[in-house]
């Protein structure tokens, strides 16, 4: 096996050879994959300048330059990616999504088009039409958390703990004001450090799809939401309001009976939207048939639900194929696009927390052993 020193000295000759780019793309990667951020940094600033590299290589070494948050080093690789007619579509794209980050909507429009001019798949051009109606779309007005305390570094790596989905994709929100409608655009780069922060200080929103390439989950959830045909009359009607938020917390605290009575533990979240997740978290990943079928089996214990309200079993799909990824699912503790309301942990009572973070931070896991018996 080729030792890390060995890979990044390698790297850093103006003789690269290609395959060692790829294990140290694949080293950093990995390191981030396991919350070694700091780490993965340390290793591809070691490799030097290396904007020497061209075509896909150029554009792989500015996707894992954007995934460490080093945009200007990736804007670099990009220009010489765009130099080769089969990365240039994609490179040019690239460039015209950090500018909309950036905030320079003009000169990300003209990335945008030079690379629809340069042939970008129809798919990755409605990407860029939901990118640029997230970017100019105005945002619900919310209070961010403090980037520089020390707890919210905390709760990013916690975040990177409990929530590991599909690897290398996740979904950030938009909201188009114009028509009161939102969505989710999907965003093929690792859900990093970087972006859980900016998800929980409110900078943007994140989901992430559960299902793995493998078929497995490592956590799963009870999606519990007021039936859209009952949304207007809670707007209008206050005792209405009342009669379901009360519902709604009579069936948190059944699927907390329930999940204390097989000792498994159950985390139980206001969405920011119109309902509540309950969550469980898996120390090993599980087969999403399986932890779809202990959901089930919740669901089943309940009895009737009431006509007001809606339940689904997060993952919904038990086996992943086909062209899609799976259902996605928001994030806790983030700002929904289209209502402005932030998303905050419950007790079993269906109270807030008092403390969100502390809450976060100790989540438990549980265990094989429980989930076998």
């Amino acid at each position: 096996m080729i030792k890390e020193t060995q890979i990044v000295k390698n790297c850093s000759s103006s003789s690269h050879d290609s395959g060692n780019l790829e294990l140290l793309m694949r080293l950093i990667e990995k390191c981030v994959s396991e919350g070694r951020e700091n780490e993965a940094k340390r290793i591809f600033d070691s490799a030097g300048n290396i904007s020497f590299v061209s075509g896909n290589e150029a554009l792989g070494w500015g996707m894992i330059a954007e995934m460490l948050g080093k945009t200007s080093t990736a804007c670099r690789v990009y220009k010489n990616a765009i130099e080769d007619s089969g990365t240039a579509p994609e490179a040019f794209m690239r460039l015209g999504q950090i500018c909309l980050e950036r905030g320079d909507t003009e000169k990300a429009e003209s990335f945008f088009k030079e690379a629809g001019r340069r042939g970008l798949p129809p798919v990755m051009q409605h990407e860029i039409m939901l990118d640029k109606q997230s970017a100019v779309s105005a945002e619900p007005d919310f209070v961010p958390l403090p980037l520089r305390d020390i707890r919210i570094q905390q709760a990013a790596d916690r975040f990177l703990q409990l929530f590991r989905g599909r690897q290398g994709l996740y979904a950030r929100q938009w909201y188009d004001s114009s028509k009161n409608i939102s969505g989710y655009a999907p965003i093929h780069s690792l859900f990093t450090h970087d972006v859980a922060v900016k998800h929980l200080s409110g900078a943007f929103t994140v989901g992430v799809y559960p299902l793995t390439e493998e078929s497995t989950v490592f956590f799963s959830a009870l999606d519990i939401d007021v039936r859209k045909s009952c949304l207007v009359l809670m707007k209008e009607d206050a005792l209405f309001r009342k009669k379901v938020d009360s519902k709604i917390k009579e069936l948190i605290k059944r699927i907390y009976e329930w999940s204390l009575s097989k000792e498994l533990t159950v985390v139980f979240e206001d969405s920011g939207c119109k309902g509540v997740h309950a969550w469980y978290f898996f120390k090993k990943a599980v087969p999403a048939a399986f932890a779809m079928d202990i959901l089930n089996t919740c669901v089943e214990s309940l009895a009737e639900i009431p006509e007001e309200i809606n339940m689904e079993v997060f993952p919904r799909q038990a086996v992943s194929g086909g062209k899609g990824y799976g259902n996605l699912i928001k994030l806790p503790l983030g700002i929904h696009r289209r209502s402005g309301r932030k998303s905050v942990f419950l007790d079993q009572y269906g109270n807030p927390a008092d403390d969100q973070i502390k809450h976060l931070l100790n989540i438990r896991k549980n265990s094989t052993e429980v989930l076998d018996s």
